[in-house]
């Protein structure tokens, strides 16, 4: 119990996943239109999958759909994967 004038701490918890995925912030790149990260289809390929956000908490967000257990998916360098697209699509138009 708190008494006039004194201080405490405490969580809130917001929901709770049991099972949530969860990736790096840098892994999670606005298309767009929408987020997207890069999962690894091979050794030499990524293909941008559409996802949808949950919670995000420091460095780290949570993902509610758009990726499944076991998928790999680009952290470091994502932002280049990005690039790409959108250079494809500069080209393309032209």
């Amino acid at each position: 119990m708190l008494l006039a004038h004194s201080f405490g701490t405490g969580r809130i918890r917001v929901r709770e996943v049991p099972r949530a995925a969860v990736v790096p912030k840098d892994s999670v790149q606005w298309e767009g239109r929408r987020w997207v990260v890069f999962a690894q289809v091979d050794e030499t390929t990524f293909e941008a999958r559409p996802v949808e956000l949950g919670i995000l908490l420091r460095d780290v967000v949570e993902i509610r759909s758009g990726v499944l257990a076991g998928d790999t998916i680009a952290t470091t360098g994502s932002h280049l994967l990005k690039s790409e697209i959108v250079r494809s699509r500069l080209a393309a138009s032209q």
